[in-house]
């Protein structure tokens, strides 16, 4: 008794599991779909491995289960043939896809990630310019500055030449004054005295 109720909680456990699911042929090559519960009941048409179908009846006890495929015909086929999972081709397409997709882009990334080396590289070479322009200007900078300070010099140099000159010329010109003053002087005084 005990094993016959719990056949019975198993079996009405996996009806319920396909009960209008989403179902595909397994990767047979096809399967042949009947008009009927059992091998007796004429062929209707096969479906090729993977096909989409659903599940319209719990399976018989038979292990027949009434299917419709994508095209909207229906019939029974052995649900050992059916499956919850796409088969592998599909899975495999599928699959494809994906890389397919993931490929194209990693493609893409690549090409932004070059093109923000390129500019990363380009910026890079005008910041190094810069930089070179900058050490030309520092180094014209400092040139300037030495030839400004040896022109100070110079022109400081000159001043004080320039100056002493003046002042040696003034000088000159005084003494010259005075000696020339003092004789002036004694001659009149010679005139005045000869004359007189």
């Amino acid at each position: 008794m005990k094993y016959l109720i719990l056949s019975l909680l198993a079996g009405v456990t996996a009806i319920n599991v396909w009960a209008e699911k989403t179902a595909y042929v397994t990767d047979n090559l096809s399967t042949a779909v009947r008009s009927g519960a059992t091998n007796e009941y004429r062929i209707l048409f096969y479906l090729p491995a993977g096909t989409q179908l659903t599940v319209l009846d719990d399976p018989a006890e038979n292990g027949f289960v009434k299917v419709r495929d994508g095209q909207g015909r229906e019939g029974w086929t052995l649900e050992r043939f059916v499956t919850e999972q796409k088969g592998a081709r599909i899975r495999l397409a599928e699959t494809q896809e994906q890389l397919s997709k993931a490929l194209l882009e990693i493609e893409s990334l690549k090409q932004q990630h070059q093109k923000q080396l390129s500019s990363i590289q380009e910026k890079m070479n005008q910041s190094q310019q810069l930089i070179e322009e900058a050490q030309n200007f520092q180094q014209t900078i400092s040139e300037l500055q030495t030839k400004n300070s040896t022109l100070m010099q110079q022109n400081r140099r000159m001043n004080d030449r320039y100056l002493k000159e003046w002042f040696f010329a003034g000088s000159g010109v005084i003494l010259v004054g005075i000696i020339f003053g003092l004789l002036l002087g004694r001659m009149s005084r010679k005139k005045k005295s000869g004359w007189a």
